[in-house]
């Protein structure tokens, strides 16, 4: 997939996490054993979404399964997996959700119809708690600073945003380059940006 690896742990044991074309897998960094596996099969083959863990909670997602949130728990040095719920309308196709202060902000999409829309989803239930559509036509990309979420647009506009779960709340916006598919970078003070 294209789909980035992470780094997680249950009860400080170290989990490297993939999400795959057929489902997310789990392994001992070290030794490569696999510790659990989720099926996650997307449609088109192409999961481009890294899976987020926030809490107890591992979100995985693609354009056209949708989303899953997982409990990872540690059962006689076992990684044991529980669903917590599922929600096939909150299909994430490009951009890595972040989570800022215990909440997923998502940018979700679809093919057949395409239209981007930032969701802020509260990860125990899996459900939106306010969307903003139109920020781009398939995707756009999330960033986390210290106080602020960063999105770039497919369009170009970098917008900045403050972490709200009661509305869609922008503080600022600007064109930084053309269209864009590519993910930026944030570091230092400095944002990094292709087109």
């Amino acid at each position: 997939s294209y789909s980035s690896p992470m780094m997680t742990s249950v009860d400080s044991k170290p989990i490297l996490v993939f999400q795959t074309q057929a489902g997310v897998v789990g392994l001992k960094p070290d030794s490569g054993d696999e510790l659990f596996r989720i099926p996650l099969r997307d449609l088109l083959n192409e999961s481009s979404t890294t899976p987020v863990r926030v809490g107890d909670l591992l979100f995985a997602s693609s354009v056209t399964f949708g989303s899953v949130g997982v409990n990872l728990a540690n059962s006689e040095d076992k990684v044991v997996t529980k669903q917590a719920w599922r929600n096939a309308g909150l299909t994430c196709y490009f951009g890595t959700p972040v989570v800022f202060a215990d909440h997923l902000y998502a940018v979700t999409g679809q093919i057949t119809s395409p239209t981007a829309t930032l969701q802020c989803i509260d990860p125990k239930t899996g459900k939106s708690l306010w969307t903003k559509k139109g920020v781009g036509k398939y995707h756009a990309t999330l960033l986390k600073t210290k106080e602020h979420l960063l999105m770039l647009e497919e369009g170009g506009d970098l917008v900045l945003l403050e972490p709200n779960t009661t509305g869609y709340k922008e503080l600022a916006r600007s064109t930084v380059c053309k269209m864009t598919w590519a993910h930026p970078a944030y570091a230092n003070g400095l944002f990094i940006v292709r087109d």
